[in-house]
């Protein structure tokens, strides 16, 4: 982040944030000529505000004033005649910023070519113009007027391996005036910036001996040459490469993994070292690069550890570009978890500092430390007592030496546990009692607070009583609060001295069953309940309706007898929940099934046969409605359920078509509950008596007379004659019969006539 203010502001202005890693430049735009700003450079990422404001940049600078035309150049300008290198670094491989800056040997007009050499530099296969400044500062002309600064970019940029061709392009003036430069005169000074996105890299590997690299300038014959007879460059810029060592992370633990990387070594492999114990050998060098990951082993001691490396010409990196590694102490506490007035070790090692003299224990300094070795050699432990008032959970013990005041050698964190308790029974019922046992509290120690997952005990159950013997034990009886919820909860029994203790006691939860779970209404079902509060009177809700009350055990369950409602429906689910009357909202629910209704027939029948049909579940001392089909074949009278809403009628099949029919059976309540079932119509003849078929023309039929083809015989029916003389016991359907009567009658869908006789001959349906 970049910021800026004129120096009276007191608020400064801020850049978006630069995320391009490679930028290493921001430009400020929009200033007042000529007033003193202030600048500066913070850090910032996503997660914090902005980091530590930088103090380079801090002294007030002025913004530069707007160019003005002098009639000479300033007297004071330095006519330079050798090119000048600025670098953002002097890494191996960094892409670089250069300029140049050069005093023209003879005139050089447009479209005439300066060449720079770049030398062991990297450069790119092509470089747009863009990427390359010119500024010239020319002297004044004939006309008596300055010709300066012209500034512009080249009209074309080639490269040729190491050099780089800029053909010199019309430059315009810099203060925007209409005027341009064409040629360069003799003495001109020539500026030439190659961009860092210009893609100039650093050499990737360091002279031998730290030497320098350089960068040669030339020019077309019009402009002179600038090398000697041997072909040395007489314009040249000397500029370094570093060698340099890194690791990552900078610190650790032993045993702990490393990488070490090196940049502007020679080429062949690299030996690293600690000191004078190598780390590791023959350690691939590629573009002046190496890089090796290492373990942190015995060789490295507490502190900071200097890396180098070493490459085959025998060149390493200078010490202040020397890798350093700082080995951090591990310091360990044995055990981690401890009781109050329990006894820690304190175990170091890689230690690099002084007599450890006190601990600092979650706030209590401790002196009194026993066996205490550290700081007499690279390791050491010593011992001391948890104070009797610690608090229970996580303390950060930290390390002191004996300076005034003490400071930090380092820490480590240790847990403190409660004195254990022992709780009988483990498993338990809200509002039941239970025994809570303990030790190491102190002598007389009264009982201040007893809760069960956060919720308290009476005080009314903690008396004078309730205190621990000589010896520290506790033995005291409470009762479970009834608020206490269920699933696992933590018991804490503190004394008046401050020590607690803990223990954890599950608590049931309340859950009922139905038994059975599904019947019919009127039936008597059980509702088996545990996990309600010990002796606790509940009430048991029948589909949102108190139905009955009654006292759970000791052990919070209990067996109630319910009848289930007459209007619980047919084929529904009812909610059946028990609620304890002092708490409503400890309950628990189950639901209560009431079958649907079901009828069951014969799989088939035939044409006016009497079928049987039974049903289950309909609705109790309700009336029946029995179709078959479309038919309404409801006996007569009509039939009723029983008290279990059960039922068995007879019905006659009508004369319908043989194939699949279907029996549907419907009772009369509120919710009109019905069944439907499936039967089978078969084409075997029916015997019927006479009075079934006949019945029905009364006082109108004379006789009927059937003549049986198979025995060749007449049998003959007539209503009040003897038995002897109506020997016409059945017939079927299809039967040929003469039927006589008193006068026309409809009977089985046509007409029979008087006529003169009255004698009819018909086919029996």
């Amino acid at each position: 982040m970049v910021e800026w203010k004129t120096v009276s502001a007191s608020d400064w202005t801020d850049s978006e944030s630069i995320t391009d890693p490679s930028q290493a430049y921001f430009l400020i735009t929009d200033l007042t000529p000529n007033q003193l700003y202030m600048v500066r450079v913070s850090a910032t990422n996503a997660d914090t505000a902005n980091g530590a404001t930088s103090t380079v940049g801090q002294d007030a600078i002025a913004a530069p004033m707007a160019v003005t035309v002098d009639p000479e150049p300033p007297a004071e300008r330095p006519a330079l005649k050798a090119p000048l290198m600025a670098t953002d670094s002097s890494t191996a491989g960094a892409a670089v910023r250069v300029e140049l800056a050069i005093q023209a040997k003879e005139r050089l007009d447009l479209d005439d070519n300066i060449v720079v050499d770049f030398g062991s530099f990297g450069v790119p296969d092509s470089i747009d113009e863009s990427r390359v400044d010119l500024r010239v500062w020319g002297r004044a002309g004939n006309d008596g007027e300055a010709r300066m600064p012209y500034e512009g970019h080249p009209t074309d940029v080639t490269v040729s391996g190491s050099k780089v061709t800029l053909v010199l392009g019309q430059l315009s003036n810099a203060n925007a005036t209409p005027k341009s430069v064409s040629r360069v005169m003799m003495d001109d000074e020539v500026n030439i910036t190659f961009r860092q996105s210009a893609g100039i890299t650093n050499p990737t590997s360091a002279k031998d001996n730290q030497g320098n690299y350089t960068i040669g300038v030339d020019a077309d014959s019009d402009m002179g040459r600038m090398t000697d007879d041997d072909g040395d460059y007489l314009d040249r810029n000397e500029g370094s490469v570093v060698r340099k060592v890194t690791v990552s992370p900078k610190s650790g633990s032993r045993g702990d993994e490393i990488t070490v990387s090196g940049t502007g070594f020679g080429t062949g492999t690299a030996t690293v070292n600690l000191g004078s114990t190598t780390l590791s050998r023959n350690v691939a060098i590629e573009d002046g690069s190496f890089e090796v990951t290492l373990t942190v082993g015995d060789s490295f001691s507490g502190g900071d550890n200097t890396i180098n490396a070493i490459d085959g010409a025998g060149n390493e990196a200078d010490k202040s570009n020397a890798a350093v590694f700082e080995l951090t102490t591990n310091i360990e506490a044995s055990p981690s978890e401890v009781a109050l007035a329990g006894t820690v070790t304190i175990k170091v090692s890689d230690w690099s500092k002084g007599m450890v003299s006190a601990v600092n224990f979650g706030g209590d300094v401790i002196t009194d430390l026993t066996d205490n070795t550290t700081g007499s050699a690279n390791k050491g432990e010593f011992k001391f007592t948890v104070p009797t008032d610690a608090r229970i959970g996580v303390n950060k013990v930290t390390l002191l030496d004996d300076s005034k005041p003490r400071e930090s050698l380092g820490s480590v964190n240790v847990t403190v546990k409660a004195l254990e308790l022992g709780i009988s029974p483990s498993s338990v019922v809200p509002g039941q009692q239970v025994t809570i046992t303990g030790s190491s509290f102190g002598d007389s120690q009264l009982v201040t607070s007893v809760t069960f997952g956060g919720e308290p005990v009476a005080s009314s159950e903690l008396t004078t009583d309730t205190k621990s013997t000589s010896s520290g034990r506790i033995a005291i009886t409470v009762t479970v609060p009834v608020s206490v919820g269920d699933g696992e909860a933590k018991v804490i029994l503190e004394a008046a001295n401050g020590k607690r203790g803990e223990g954890t006691v599950t608590v049931a939860k309340p859950a009922i069953s139905l038994n059975p779970a599904t019947s019919v209404p009127g039936s008597v079902i059980s509702v088996i309940g545990s996990g309600f509060p010990s002796r606790a009177w509940v009430q048991v809700r029948y589909d949102g309706n108190i139905r009955i009350v009654e006292q759970a055990d000791s052990s919070g369950a209990f067996s109630i007898r319910l009848t289930v409602p007459a209007n619980a429906g047919v084929g529904d689910d009812n909610p059946v929940v028990v609620e304890a009357q002092a708490d409503t909202d400890i309950n628990a629910s189950a639901d209560h099934s009431t079958p649907g209704s079901a009828i069951t027939l014969p799989e088939e029948a035939q044409v006016g046969s009497l079928m049987t049909v039974s049903g289950t579940n309909f609705a109790v001392f309700s009336t029946l409605s029995v179709r078959l089909g479309t038919h309404t074949v409801t006996p007569t009278p009509v039939p009723e359920t029983d008290k279990n809403g059960a039922f068995t009628v007879q019905v006659r099949v009508p004369r319908i078509a043989a194939g699949s029919h279907t029996v549907t059976v419907t009772d009369g309540s509120t919710d009109a509950n019905s069944a439907t079932e499936t039967f089978n119509v078969t084409t075997t003849a029916v015997v019927s008596t006479p009075e079934e078929v006949f019945g029905v023309l009364g006082d109108k039929l004379t006789v009927v007379w059937r003549y049986d083809n198979a025995t060749a015989t007449w049998s003959s029916y007539s209503p009040g004659a003897p038995d002897e003389l109506n020997d016409l016991t059945g017939v079927s359907r299809g039967d040929i019969v003469w039927i006589q009567v008193t006068e026309d009658v409809e009977f089985q869908g046509q007409t029979l006539y008087l006529g003169t006789t009255g004698w009819n001959l018909i086919t029996l349906e």
